[in-house]
């Protein structure tokens, strides 16, 4: 996966001649909306788990000052949005799809 680190969109295609365009970096509707962008990827178990998350997380922080829930939540959402493509990458190969084509970063990205 050391290639599709840096690339923006990948290829993974499967033993059965299926393929997924993969796109790398931050996913703002993973960030939104976890239970979409999962079920989108046909990731149920990751859709269940982001939505018993959401309540769990809704019932736990409840009762927290406001200032700290806005915290919270905006913590979680930069987190789920830089790490749900990455972890879609992985589920992808952990499942046997083969990564066949990267498309590499322009001059410039990435830098800074």
């Amino acid at each position: 996966m050391e290639g599709a680190e840096l690339s923006r969109l990948s290829l993974y295609v499967s033993k059965s001649g299926r393929s997924v365009l993969h796109y790398s970096g931050f996913s703002f509707l993973a960030a939104i909306f976890p239970v979409v962008w999962a079920l989108h990827r046909r990731l149920y178990g990751i859709a269940a788990l982001a939505l018993v998350y959401a309540i769990a997380l809704g019932v736990l922080i409840g009762g927290w000052p406001p200032a700290v829930q806005a915290l919270v939540i905006v913590a979680q959402v930069v987190l789920f949005g830089f790490t749900a493509n990455r972890l879609h990458a992985f589920l992808l190969e952990r499942r046997g799809w083969v990564l066949t084509a990267s498309e590499l970063p322009q001059a410039g990205e990435g830098e800074g």
